[in-house]
């Protein structure tokens, strides 16, 4: 992967967060997002997962039937989102340790 899935996710989420008048902070390097609404404020990390090497996109297959999809949120996805989230810590230059 080129990064291209990664930076269109993190462009999308600027223009969500505008539309949606949340104030972006811009004084750090990490997370991706530090945004206030409402007098709430919130970190976002923009991350993405990238399908497994020996699997069809998700759009070109589909579940036979929920049970599956439901077995395949329960038991993979977490695991797959943990290690995404583990490889930018491990990266990171210590703006998450904050």
């Amino acid at each position: 992967m080129n990064g291209f899935d990664s930076r269109l996710w993190e462009i999308y989420l600027f223009c969500f967060l505008t539309e949606e008048l949340f104030e972006i902070k811009r004084t750090h390097n990490g997370p991706d997002f530090i945004i206030t609404k409402s007098g709430v404020q919130m970190a976002i990390e923009a991350v993405i997962v990238n399908r497994k090497n020996d699997l069809k996109p998700a759009c070109s297959k589909a579940h036979e039937n929920s049970g599956e999809t439901r077995d395949e949120n329960r038991n993979n996805m977490p695991l797959r989102f943990s290690n995404a989230l583990d490889s930018k810590l491990k990266k990171n230059t210590g703006s998450y340790h904050k």
